[in-house]
């Protein structure tokens, strides 16, 4: 996780760097030399390499837990296939209404893309969508034969009896593609209402990356591939029809220090270099993090040295350092729903734990119930 974490911290802040020194007219080329890694190909005029000298951990709390995260969007495991596959996890999308989402539960596929750059590591995603219907207006084209509007995929179908909520037997009629055939008639003084889950057609197929999040694959939930992105992978989507509890959030926060080292052929341009970016850091940077919950603080200047560029020329380049630490936070996800669920034309079939549930899970008969 320290890795992980001080690596994004370490991206983010070169790219920042390299955004504020793209347009600068004195130093035309000097944003491509700003790198994590003393690794050029060429020995620069002017160069600048960031890198993590060390964080501790801030603890927030005994066992690290923050609270209980409520939301619409959920992501199920399938049978003999991890839990952090390709999908590392999803949200719902705040920039979507609850009311344009589509609920249902999306099956989704990966499988590599053939004819493109291997290195791009680029996957076609599918998916399919299962929806939960209930049908209270029935149409009857005969005192035992009625006729649903869609057709149920197998062991998904309920018929119900109103007022007694009483469930038909499976002798009590018989299901052919989306014909309900009665072995008699409802009685008088009730009623008949089914629901059933329908499978709709297929979509795709997307082309994704790893490391990169997707907000147009299902409105309303973003999904992020991770670097498992990887062929014949599936997981489920679950996007419920109401705010529910979905997980549990534990937590923290690392301070990272972040050394930069700025290399220049000239010693002015050295010092004016290092003096530029001080201030911006303090003065820009900082705030721009503070926005996004990152606390910048402790700039500090290192002293300056020059180094032996040629030993034969007697030729030297001069050097300078910045330190700063970050406050960054981290938080993992631990899933109250079945994690187990998998969809196919024999319905909705659950796989027995292996190993007991993380949380609380509260929401498992609301789910059984909506999935079946």
């Amino acid at each position: 996780m320290y890795h992980h974490l001080s690596i994004a911290v370490r991206d983010r802040v070169i790219r920042e760097l390299r955004g504020f020194w793209s347009d600068h007219p004195r130093y035309p080329n000097f944003a491509q030399n700003i790198q994590g890694k003393y690794a050029f190909d060429e020995r620069p005029q002017f160069g600048m390499i960031v890198k993590t000298g060390g964080a501790s951990n801030v603890v927030l709390d005994s066992n690290n837990f923050i609270g209980t995260v409520e939301g619409y969007v959920s992501l199920a495991q399938f049978p003999n296939k991890p839990y952090l596959g390709s999908v590392e996890w999803v949200r719902e999308d705040p920039m979507v209404s609850p009311s344009e989402m589509t609920p249902g539960i999306y099956h989704l596929t990966i499988f590599e893309t053939d004819g493109v750059d291997p290195t791009k590591r680029e996957h076609d995603v599918y998916y399919e969508r299962y929806r939960r219907v209930r049908e209270d207006a029935l149409v009857f084209q005969s005192d035992t034969e009625i006729i649903l509007s869609g057709e149920p995929i197998e062991n998904s179908l309920r018929v119900l009896e109103n007022p007694s909520q009483r469930i038909l037997g499976l002798t009590e009629y018989v299901l052919e593609g989306n014909k309900i055939t009665l072995t008699e008639a409802s009685p008088r003084g009730t009623s008949l209402y089914v629901t059933y889950t329908e499978k709709m057609e297929r979509e795709g197929p997307f082309r994704v990356e790893p490391s990169r999040a997707y907000r147009e694959i299902i409105k309303g939930a973003t999904i992020v591939f991770g670097r498992r992105l990887q062929h014949n992978d599936e997981c489920a989507v679950i996007v419920a029809e109401d705010r529910e509890e979905i997980c549990h959030e534990y937590g923290g926060r690392w301070d990272v220090s972040l050394d930069i080292d700025i290399i220049a052929r000239d010693v002015h341009s050295q010092a004016d270099i290092s003096d530029q970016t001080a201030v911006w850091i303090w003065s820009t940077l900082r705030p721009k993090f503070a926005s996004m919950g990152m606390e910048l603080s402790d700039v500090s200047l290192g002293g300056e040295a020059e180094e032996v560029y040629d030993d034969n020329g007697d030729d030297y380049f001069f050097t300078a350092s910045i330190s700063f630490t970050m406050q960054v936070d981290w938080f993992i996800h631990f899933p109250l729903l079945v994690p187990i669920q998998s969809i196919s034309t024999y319905g909705v079939q659950l796989v027995p734990l292996q190993a007991p549930v993380r949380g609380n899970g509260s929401k498992t008969t609301e789910l059984i119930q909506r999935l079946l």
